[in-house]
């Protein structure tokens, strides 16, 4: 029947970790991502590949390291790719007072589409971003009744367009 509309949405990956010395772990990843339909309306993909190193040197702090790519497509067609790096740092400053922070840098590369060439930039070359940043939460459990919570982040955009943001 014509008249059915169907969706079909799939995702399955796998991973591999690996103790590489007694502080570190090693882990390996890879994620696929479909999103399909029956009328040639909706066809998007997205494979994610990720490598991350995690350590816990001291009872008070532990680190991983992240770098994952990601490339996404419709209809076939490589839209963008994205790099992600990024450290995030948890760490407990006191008995009840602890600290996660994330830094991370992101590159994106997005295409133009070959039929439509002004989707992303008016000269069809597509468009491209950098973005940096720092974001963290500091919670605190002050007195059987009162605990504190402070959440911050800076970041700070370039390429296509620009812009800074701060939020606290």
């Amino acid at each position: 029947d014509k008249d059915v509309i169907v969706n079909l949405t799939r995702s399955y990956g796998g991973n591999i970790n690996w103790q590489t010395h007694r502080l570190l772990t090693t882990m390996l990843r890879y994620q696929r991502n479909e999103s399909l339909d029956n009328m040639d309306k909706t066809d998007i993909k997205s494979n994610t590949y990720s490598l991350s190193f995690s350590s816990y040197p001291l009872k008070t702090l532990d680190a991983v390291l992240s770098m994952i790519r990601t490339y996404s497509f419709s209809f076939d067609e490589k839209q963008s790719i994205n790099n992600l790096y990024m450290l995030t740092l948890g760490s407990k400053l006191h008995r009840d007072v602890n600290m996660i922070t994330d830094i991370g840098y992101t590159q994106t590369r997005t295409y133009a589409l070959e039929d439509q060439p002004s989707a992303t930039s008016a000269t069809g070359e597509g468009s491209h971003s950098n973005v940096r940043y720092i974001r963290g939460a500091l919670d605190a459990h002050l007195t059987e009744r009162l605990s504190a919570n402070l959440n911050y982040g800076l970041s700070n955009t370039s390429g296509s367009t620009s812009f800074r943001s701060k939020d606290g």
